[in-house]
Parts: structure tokens; C-alpha cells; sequence
């Protein structure tokens, strides 16, 4: 199994430090229709398009010119073009020629892609060097976040590459066209990069939705400073965590046979069981030794005390020149034994009962007992470190040893049996199995656990060969995983975000295309447009690319697609829709 992707963090959609810029394609004579009859409500005259990498045309993990020219704002450029007299579109076109880590399909292996990373070629030094002169109509930057687009000098080689003025900012060089009507599609990154590492501890945070819409309305308010006429459609953030770069790996797609199964379960049971015996020991023996001083000393101790305070108190004492003293006579003659007896077994059984059964009347004694208990933990605690010696020495009399083995036994085995009902302590059979991650919650008393549905694994896994057959049953480190609250912190950010930016969007009277809605119903019933199905499948769903979150050039026209038809339907403009078959997806390699 051959499959890599590198830099996946530099770019919109989570997979790499990608050039994203594109140029015109060839200027075409045209029959043009009456401007005015298909420009509605809107003036598509200057278009220019903000955003990232998913603006500029990022394919398989690169940006390549290929891509460039047929990014969703070229396709819609070119739908524009044909229909506004003079319209022009320029792009910040990459040289000719493959660039370095494009990502290959070479065909299955067993089911598996078998995907390669392209050597020589194009490389991202020459990227940089091949510089573009601004300004320039598609402002796709590749791993810019919604705050970078209003940062002054914003220092990002793919920026700098093409920026006019080097010390601007991105939506000012936009500005500088004096733009009739614009795109914007910012904001995946400020959650991609935290999903796209596995929410690891350390690494990249998520944008709170404060910042974020703070940010957004800056550009926003800027574009609007410049031209109070302006318009233009804002597309909201899908949920990334539909993408095949999150999906195309199961949480229980780890098949065994029935052997494999059987190797599994003793070398998990080998690593964990001694952890698991060893802290139902010193749980065990801890319990006896407290339980052994709370019966033989503190509780007896307690009873005596109340006893004597009785008997001080009694007509036997308390006339007495030293009612302590009398009573402590009292006790000793034994005739207040039966007395005490009788607390002890009272205080005995409502001790060890729960808070809510014992019986309110001996609070006080409950309470000094607990004194007691605290004031002999360090003498407890040498007991129990001397027990537990003794016992792991095998030195204890026997009845004792095999009575604490018995004790321990039990409450090892009911530990185990909680543990793999609980996912905690994996347990394998022959078939499909979640795989095993690292887990640190406080509330998992085992390093590891069993995967749960609707958890992710990260098509990065496949790249770093977690899921070769040698190291499948292997825990999966946190970078290759998205857990239940890593995936709640994503959705629930994506939530927020969307909620401003249609807030956003209405306040200002822009069109809105629901992104959101368009990766869901990729990923659940699928879309056919021009006879042509598209899924969130990896590979032959014909939406995105290899590396599992930018698009292929049809899922770009698709996305053209959309937006155009959300322009139309808002502007009641007239603006011709691209044919998606038209567009290549994936390139099967042939036979």
C-alpha cells in the first residue's frame, strides 16, 4: 500500500502548503447577449474572488496550473465573459509542468488506493520565484484563515507571490480593481487545521466565533467602504468532517480472522491484565487494612469515647469531684461493656452502609469517626505498603494469602468484565473491529480504548501505514483520530460560524450559497447534475480530489455551478450554467 500526503496543513481544505492562484484562459470572440437583459439586479463587469485554497483550484494535494484554470471563480469567470462586454478575469497563473507532491492514483491494491506522491517537477521554491503582476482577479490563498485576509502585509508566499503592493492587505488588493460584484468562501481553516491534526494537544486551535466574526465583518465592511453599490454571494462552511479525508476510513474497519482475533485479545490481555491485577491489589489490601483499623481500632475507640461521655454525664458520675475519672472506673470494672459492645455493632454496620441508609442518630459518632480515620491515615498507609509486600512475597500466613488472593480475583475479573463492556479494554473477534486508539481522559483508568461509532479516522492513518496489517491492531496516536468531543468542538464551531455569516450575508443583502447543505447531501443521497453522480466517496465520487478535501476539477464546476444558480436566483440575472461533464474527476489509470 503506497499512499502519502505531504505539507497537509498549508491549505483550505486541509492537505497542503499549495500554490492557489489562477489566470485567464484565452480571451474568446462572443456573441453577446444584451447585458442588461441577463444581468438582473447585480453588475458582474469586475468580479473578483476572496478566499483560499479551495479558491484557487487546489487538486491532489497541489496547485497546479490545470487547476487554476479550471477553479470554481475561472468557471464562473468564463460564464461571465459571456454575456458583459470587455470582461476580463486574471489569474496568478503557475508555470507549466507538474508540481512537486502532486498526489497519483495508480490503481487498487485489494480495495485499497494505491496513491503516490509525484517527484521533481514543479517545485515550491519555484513557485515562489514565479512572481505575478497585480493586480489580479482571483485572490485564493492558500491557508489563509478569515483574519488573514484583512492583515496588513499579510506574509504568506503564495500572497506575496502576486500582491501589487506587498505591504497590502488581501482584501485591499482586491480594492484595487474597484470590484463590481464578489466571491467569498473564507473561514474552513479557522476549524481544518485543529480537525485535520487530530485536535491534538498543542497543536492548532480553533478560531473562537468572537474573532471570527469580527474578522468577517472587517472584510465584509471594507468591501462595502469601497463601493456602497457592490454585490456579491458569501458561501458558508461545510461540515468538514463529511469530507473522505475524515470518512473513507472506518472506526471498525479493522477485519481479522478468527487467529489473528485470538493474537489480539492475549497480547492485549498481556500488556493490560498486570496493570488491571496490580491496582486490584493495592485496592484490595488498602480496603482490608482500613477496614481491619476501622473495625478493630476506630470504631471501637469511638464507641468507648461516647460511652465514657454517657457515664461522665450519668448520676453515677456527674456528682462525682472527677467525672471523668469515675467513669473511666466505670469501664474498667466492666460493667459498662455491654454498652459499648452494643454501639460498636451499631456503628459497625451504619459506617460501612451509604450516606443515604445510615442512620441519622449517629451522625456525630460518623463524624468522629472520620477524625479518627484521617489521623491514622500514615500508620494505615504503612500497613498497607507492609501487606503489600508481604503478599507479593508470598509471605503472609497462609489463610490470609489465599483469602486476599480470592478478594482480589473477584474484584480483578469484575474490573476486566466493566473495562470491555465499557470499550475501554478492547476485545476482538473474528470480522470487522473498531480499531484501538490512545486515550488519556481522566475518566479512562486504562492509556487506551476501543473506537465508538461515529468516531473518525483520518485518511492521513493510510499515509503513515496505521492501518498496514502489521500494526492495525495497534493503538492509534490522537493525530489520526477524531474523537466524540474533538468532533462536537468541530461541528458545533461550524455552527457558529455559518450562523454569523448568514447573519452577515442578510444584513447586507448578499446571496447565500449553502455550502453546509451541498457536503450533506453529497454525503447522503448524492447529487446528479448532466447525468453525472457525485458523492463524498474517496476516489470515484467524482466530488474531490486525492488528497480527500480539496475538490477535482468537477467538483469545481459543480461548485461554479452552484454558486451561479444562487446568483441568478437572488439577482434575477440570467448567467449561463457550466456543464459539469465537461470536467475531468479522478484519472483512472488505464489498463
Amino acid at each position: 500500500m503506497k499512499i502519502k500526503f505531504n505539507h497537509l496543513k498549508y491549505s483550505l481544505a486541509a492537505a497542503a502548503a499549495i500554490g492557489f492562484f489562477t489566470a485567464c484562459e484565452p480571451e474568446i470572440e462572443r456573441d453577446m447577449p444584451n447585458y442588461n437583459s441577463v444581468r438582473g439586479d447585480a453588475d458582474f463587469s469586475t468580479y473578483v474572488a476572496l478566499g483560499n485554497s479551495l479558491t484557487a483550484g487546489v487538486i491532489d494535494n497541489r496547485l497546479n496550473r490545470s487547476g487554476q484554470l479550471n477553479s470554481y471563480p475561472a468557471i464562473m469567470a468564463d460564464k461571465m465573459a459571456s454575456v458583459v462586454p470587455g470582461f476580463t478575469f486574471t489569474q496568478p497563473l503557475l508555470p507549466e509542468g507538474l508540481a512537486e507532491g502532486t498526489l497519483l492514483f495508480r490503481g487498487l491494491n485489494n480495495g485499497t488506493p494505491v496513491i503516490q506522491s509525484s517527484t521533481g517537477g514543479l517545485t515550491m521554491e519555484a513557485v515562489e520565484q514565479a512572481r505575478v503582476s497585480g493586480p489580479v482577479n482571483n485572490l485564493g490563498i492558500p491557508g489563509a484563515k478569515v483574519a488573514d485576509l484583512t492583515a496588513q502585509g499579510y506574509a504568506n508566499p503564495y500572497f506575496q507571490r502576486f500582491a501589487f503592493n506587498q505591504s497590502n492587505t488581501v482584501v485591499g488588493e482586491a480594492l484595487v480593481l474597484n470590484p463590481t460584484f464578489f466571491t467569498l468562501w473564507i473561514g474552513n481553516n479557522d476549524v481544518l487545521e485543529f480537525a485535520t491534526e487530530g485536535g491534538i494537544e498543542g497543536g492548532a486551535i480553533i478560531t473562537p466565533a468572537a474573532e471570527f466574526e469580527e474578522s468577517y465583518r472587517a472584510i465584509i465592511n471594507q468591501l462595502v467602504a469601497s463601493n456602497a453599490s457592490i454585490e456579491g454571494a458569501i458561501a458558508n462552511i461545510p461540515d468538514i468532517t463529511k469530507a473522505p479525508f475524515f470518512t473513507t476510513v472506518k472506526y471498525n474497519q479493522l477485519v481479522l480472522t478468527a487467529e489473528q482475533a485470538q493474537t489480539a485479545n492475549s497480547s492485549y490481555a498481556a500488556r493490560l491484565n498486570p496493570g488491571i491485577d496490580s491496582a486490584a491489589t493495592r485496592g484490595v489490601i488498602t480496603s482490608v487494612v482500613r477496614e481491619t483499623a476501622l473495625k478493630t481500632q476506630i470504631i471501637p475507640g469511638v464507641a468507648r469515647t461516647i460511652i465514657k461521655r454517657r457515664i461522665e454525664a450519668s448520676q453515677t458520675c456527674n456528682q462525682s469531684p472527677d467525672p471523668a475519672q469515675c467513669a473511666e472506673s466505670v469501664i474498667q470494672s466492666g460493667a459498662a461493656n455491654e454498652q459499648i459492645e452494643s454501639l460498636r455493632a451499631a456503628l459497625t454496620e451504619n459506617y460501612f452502609k451509604s450516606t443515604d441508609e445510615r442512620a441519622p442518630e449517629y451522625n456525630e459518632a460518623y463524624t468522629a469517626i472520620d477524625g479518627q480515620l484521617a489521623g491514622n491515615r500514615e500508620a494505615i498507609a504503612a500497613n498497607t505498603s507492609q501487606t503489600l509486600t508481604a503478599y507479593w512475597a508470598g509471605r503472609l500466613p497462609e489463610d490470609q494469602q489465599t483469602a486476599l488472593k480470592t478478594a482480589i480475583d473477584s474484584v480483578f475479573n469484575v474490573q476486566v468484565t466493566q473495562l470491555k463492556a465499557a470499550g475501554l479494554y478492547p476485545v476482538f473477534a473474528e470480522g470487522p473491529n473498531p480499531f484501538v486508539i490512545e486515550d488519556s481522559s481522566p475518566d479512562n483508568p486504562l492509556p487506551i480504548r476501543q473506537m465508538r461509532e461515529g468516531e473518525l479516522v483520518l485518511l492521513t492513518a493510510l499515509s503513515a501505514g496505521q492501518l498496514a496489517p502489521e500494526r492495525a491492531a495497534l493503538p492509534k496516536p490522537d493525530a489520526y483520530i477524531l474523537d466524540g468531543e474533538e468532533i462536537q468542538q468541530v461541528r458545533s464551531a461550524i455552527r457558529e460560524y455559518n450562523a454569523i455569516i448568514e447573519t452577515i450575508a442578510k444584513e447586507n443583502t448578499f446571496a447565500l450559497a449553502d455550502m453546509n447543505s451541498f457536503l450533506t447531501e453529497l454525503n447522503t443521497t448524492g447529487i446528479t447534475e448532466n447525468g453525472i453522480p457525485f458523492t463524498n466517496a474517496f476516489v470515484s465520487g467524482n466530488t474531490f480530489s486525492l488528497d480527500g478535501v480539496h475538490l477535482t476539477q468537477r467538483g469545481y464546476a459543480l461548485v461554479a455551478k452552484r454558486f451561479l444558480q444562487v446568483i441568478n436566483n437572488y439577482y434575477d440575472s440570467q448567467l449561463p450554467l457550466p456543464n459539469v461533464s465537461t470536467y475531468p474527476a479522478v484519472a483512472w489509470p488505464a489498463e
